[in-house]
C-alpha cells in the first residue's frame, strides 16, 4: 500500500484562506462567546478544511471541490429539519428573480410521511392535477432516482426543473406508474367551487394561498351574501399552504380584532400578526373543513378562527407544518439557503408544528372537537380529490354533509 500524503492542519487552513478569514471574522463578531467555544470553532473549521484537503490529495478518484462543499452544506442543513435546504446558484437566482406565485411549477408539493416521500398537495390548474396525482401517494423515484433516503429539500430541487418524471407506488406495489410533469405558470384561481349547498348555506374551497386569495374570497362572499347566504362552509382540505400574509388576510375577513398568528423565533420578540377592522363576513356563521393534508397557511386560518370562536371545525386533525423558513444569501449572493428560523403559534399560544419525534398525544396541528371529527376512508379521499381535479362534485362527502348539518342546527338554535 502506498504512502498517503498527509497535510498538517496549518497547511489546511493556509490552502483555504477564505475559510480561515471567515473563522476569524466569526470570532471577532461574537464577543459574548467564551474562549473555549472560540477555540472549538477554530478546531472544527480546521477539521473540515483538513477533510477537504485529504480528499483532494488522496481520494482514489478526483473530486470537484465545489461538489464537496455543496455536499457539506446540504448535509449540515439536512441534519436540522426537512425544510432547511441549500439553494445552489441557479436555484437561488431564479428565486430572486421571480415571486413565488409566478414561478413555473409542476404543481406538486411533497412531505415526508412515515420516513417516505409522499405527495402532500396538488395545485389547481397544474400538470400534477392533470396527471391525477393524489395527496398521500408515495413517490418512489424522481427522474429515475430512488427516493429512498432522499431529503425533502432534494426532492423539491429535482421537481423544480422544467420537466420532472415521478414514479408513484401502486397498490399493490407492482402497479406503480410513472408520470411526466412539465412546469407552467399557474393562472387558476385559488378559490373555487363557490355555490349554495343548502338554503342559506354557501360553500367555497381554497386550494392554496397566494396574493390573490383574500380578494377572490372577498368577491365570493359578496356574491354569496347577495344570494341570501347566512352561513359558509370554508373548505381547506387538501390545502398544502402558501403565503403566510395571504392566510392572515383571509382570517382577517372573518375577525374584527385580535391575534391571528404569532411567529416565534430563537432571537428577538415574537412577531404578532393581528386582525384589522375590515370584516367582509360579519354575521356569517362559518364551518371550516380540514383534513390530514391541510398544512401550513391553511392551519393558520383554521387555528385563528377556532381559537376566536369564529368557526367550528369539521373533519380530521391537520398535517402539522408550522415552521417558518427564511431565505439567506450566501457567497455574496451567488447562492443561498432556506433555514428554519421560527415557528407559528396559534392565538391560544399552542404549537402547530409536528416535530419529527412527535406522537399522537402531543400538541400539534389543528383538530376538530371529538363530535365533529369525521374521517374519510382512503378510497373516499381519493374519489373526492379526483372529482375536484375533474371539476366535478363528489357523489358522497361525509365531512361536507356534517358541516351542513352543523350549520342547520346552529341556524335553528338562533
Amino acid at each position: 500500500m502506498g504512502n498517503l500524503r498527509l497535510t498538517p492542519l496549518l497547511l489546511c487552513l493556509s490552502v483555504m484562506p477564505g475559510l480561515a478569514y471567515r473563522v476569524g471574522a466569526a470570532e471577532r463578531a461574537s464577543p459574548g462567546v467564551d474562549q473555549a467555544t472560540q477555540r472549538d470553532y477554530l478546531r472544527r473549521y480546521g477539521e473540515l478544511a483538513e477533510v477537504v484537503t485529504q480528499i483532494e490529495l488522496n481520494a482514489a478518484t478526483p473530486v470537484d471541490r465545489d461538489r464537496l462543499f455543496d455536499a457539506a452544506i446540504r448535509g449540515m442543513l439536512a441534519e436540522l429539519d426537512p425544510y432547511s435546504t441549500y439553494l445552489p446558484s441557479e436555484t437561488f437566482q431564479q428565486l430572486q428573480r421571480l415571486a413565488e406565485e409566478s414561478r413555473p411549477t409542476a404543481g406538486v408539493e411533497f412531505a415526508i410521511e412515515d420516513g417516505r416521500l409522499a405527495v402532500l398537495g396538488v395545485r389547481a390548474g397544474s400538470a400534477a392535477e392533470d396527471a391525477g396525482l393524489q395527496p398521500g401517494e408515495r413517490v418512489v423515484a424522481i427522474n429515475g432516482r430512488s427516493t429512498e433516503r432522499m431529503t425533502l429539500a432534494q426532492a423539491d430541487e429535482l421537481a423544480a426543473a422544467g420537466e420532472v418524471r415521478l414514479t408513484l407506488a401502486g397498490d399493490p406495489p407492482g402497479d406503480s406508474r410513472t408520470v411526466l410533469l412539465e412546469s407552467r405558470r399557474l393562472t387558476a384561481p385559488t378559490v373555487s367551487g363557490v355555490r349554495m349547498v343548502d338554503p342559506g348555506i354557501a360553500y367555497a374551497r381554497i386550494g392554496s394561498f397566494n396574493a390573490n386569495t383574500a380578494g377572490e374570497l372577498r368577491d365570493a362572499l359578496r356574491k354569496m351574501r347577495s344570494e341570501g347566504a347566512a352561513s359558509l362552509v370554508l373548505d381547506l382540505r387538501f390545502n398544502p399552504g402558501g403565503l403566510l400574509e395571504a392566510a392572515v388576510d383571509v382570517a382577517d375577513l372573518f375577525l374584527e380584532q385580535g391575534e391571528i398568528v404569532s411567529v416565534v423565533g430563537r432571537n428577538g420578540e415574537p412577531r404578532v400578526l393581528s386582525a384589522g377592522d375590515g370584516q367582509a363576513a360579519e354575521g356569517v356563521a362559518v364551518v371550516v373543513l380540514v383534513n390530514r393534508y391541510s398544512a401550513s397557511a391553511s392551519e393558520v386560518v383554521a387555528a385563528a378562527l377556532q381559537d376566536h370562536g369564529r368557526a367550528t371545525l369539521v373533519g380530521e386533525r391537520t398535517f402539522g407544518k408550522g415552521s417558518v423558513q427564511s431565505v439567506i444569501a450566501l457567497d455574496e449572493g451567488r447562492s443561498g439557503m432556506k433555514l428554519t428560523t421560527a415557528a407559528y403559534r396559534r392565538p391560544s399560544g399552542a404549537n402547530i408544528h409536528r416535530f419529527a419525534d412527535a406522537t399522537e398525544s402531543d400538541v400539534w396541528g389543528v383538530s376538530p372537537i371529538e363530535q365533529n371529527t369525521v374521517a374519510l376512508t382512503a378510497d373516499q379521499a381519493r374519489r373526492l380529490h379526483a372529482a375536484w381535479g375533474r371539476g366535478e362534485r363528489p357523489n358522497a362527502d361525509p365531512q361536507l354533509a356534517r358541516a351542513i348539518e352543523q350549520l342547520r342546527v346552529s341556524s335553528q338554535a338562533e
